[in-house]
């Protein structure tokens, strides 16, 4: 009897330990396939249907795809026309990390600046290019004001609105010019106003400039950047031309932001702020 009491006992302990570890290995599926799930719903994410992973940064695609191969390759795709499809909108809000504020200090952000670099926020988006291709870019902006371009990007993407490039102005030393003569959409960056002694609204983080050397600042004959005095008399027909009418304006106004295009004095078509200044 004692035998028979004893082989029971180790029978259901193995069953019991067997039951525990199907019920541990479903819990981790669980739990993996609740990974992969949110990370399919994160803006940035990198796992894609069939596992293939979704590129971190760079150029995504260098031209649209055809509706099969996009739906074959991502999760989601948006088109442009019946024949030409991308990616869908993808972005993330992120605490500036170390690497970053290293890049910034003494260039784009310094003691004394208006706004503590703590209060930015990076804001990575997938955008359209000069090509039609698809690629990552980057904005450093005001917290406050994170969510509002992130939506307000979105639109753009959309809209299929081209942007050559959105890079934090680190890449460019601080430099303004350097940055409007490459054509870059950039936006915190603390500086004075040219031949002043106030901050610009991008030294607060709220303000955009969008594709400065095609949608340059004009009053009267001068033009800043000087070079792209051709764009000053805004003839429709540039892909990200800025005008009157453009969707990109809409865009940035439905979301409470103000246009230089609108100023009477002098326009600065590149311009976006939260402030109208």
């Amino acid at each position: 009897m004692l035998l028979w009491l004893l082989a029971c006992n180790k029978k259901s302990s193995v069953v019991l330990q067997e039951q525990e570890e199907k019920t541990a290995e479903v819990i981790s599926i669980e739990r993996d396939v609740e990974s992969i799930d949110l990370d399919l719903k994160k803006s940035s994410y990198t796992v894609v249907v069939g596992d293939v992973p979704f590129p971190k940064r760079g150029e995504i695609i260098t031209k649209p795809l055809g509706e099969e191969e996009c739906s074959t390759m991502y999760k989601k795709c948006i088109s442009k026309s019946e024949t030409e499809f991308v990616p869908s909108y993808r972005s993330s809000i992120e605490i500036l990390d170390d690497e970053t504020v290293q890049k910034m200090l003494n260039i784009t952000w310094k003691e004394g600046c208006p706004v503590p670099y703590t209060d930015l926020r990076k804001v990575r988006m997938l955008h359209v290019n000069l090509t039609n291709g698809v690629q990552w870019g980057e904005l450093i902006v005001h917290m406050d004001v994170a969510s509002e371009i992130e939506a307000v990007f979105e639109e753009l993407y959309a809209q299929f609105f081209p942007m050559k490039s959105l890079k934090p102005m680190y890449h460019f030393d601080g430099s303004d010019d350097a940055s409007m003569a490459a054509n870059n959409t950039s936006g915190f960056n603390c500086r004075k106003i040219k031949n002043s002694t106030r901050y610009s609204e991008h030294s607060y983080g709220k303000a955009i400039d969008v594709n400065p050397f095609f949608n340059p600042w004009v009053k009267g004959t001068r033009v800043d950047p000087p070079t792209a005095i051709v764009y000053s008399n805004r003839t429709p027909g540039t892909p990200g031309l800025i005008l009157d009418d453009s969707e990109v304006v809409q865009s940035f106004k439905r979301h409470g932001w103000f246009w230089g295009g609108d100023w009477r004095s002098l326009k600065d078509y590149q311009h976006f702020s939260k402030s109208g200044r």
